[in-house]
């Protein structure tokens, strides 16, 4: 290749910011897992200080406290992407471990509290130690999709500080 055929570009470009419809949806989102996380500060130690599980069952209580603590972690999320201007960052890649961490840990101690019914598949020993396998499953996928991700992420990184 001769000089002519190589050319560099090395003047810095402006960081591009997100489009309006994405902004749009990113607001609304943090609005509403703001709402429901921020009601998880409310309704959490409300529902244990007044025994929320004999009113709605052990199942429905463990997975809704479950889903609150979920929005809660989404919308810090959010909001530091929003802040940060980046949507592919070590927070996405925190909330998919995280939100898939959760599904799995819950999926395995759910099970063994009293009270809790089958509303899944269980897996697991007779008398013993059972996973409710639906959410181990989701969670398992979302740890993947993390892996991956990170991946990405880094790959991105990668590229930024070549070019």
């Amino acid at each position: 290749m001769s000089e002519e055929e190589i050319q560099m570009d090395c003047e810095k470009t402006e960081k591009k910011e997100f489009s309006r419809g994405f902004r749009i949806l990113l607001y609304f989102a943090i609005a509403n897992t703001g709402f429901a996380g921020l009601s998880a500060i409310y309704y959490i130690p409300w529902a244990l200080r007044n025994h929320g599980w004999e009113m709605d069952g052990m199942t429905y209580f463990c997975w809704n406290c479950m889903f609150y603590v979920i929005m809660l972690f989404c919308f810090i999320i959010l909001v530091k992407i929003a802040v940060s201007k980046r949507p592919f960052s070590g927070a996405l890649v925190t909330l998919f471990y995280g939100v898939g961490l959760l599904f799995i840990t819950g999926s395995a101690i759910f099970p063994s509290l009293p009270g809790y019914t089958q509303p899944h598949m269980l897996s697991g020993v007779e008398g013993g130690f059972y996973i409710d396998m639906i959410p181990f499953m989701a969670g398992l996928v979302l740890v993947l999709f993390g892996r991956i991700l990170r991946y990405g992420f880094e790959y991105q990184k990668e590229m930024d500080s070549i070019l």
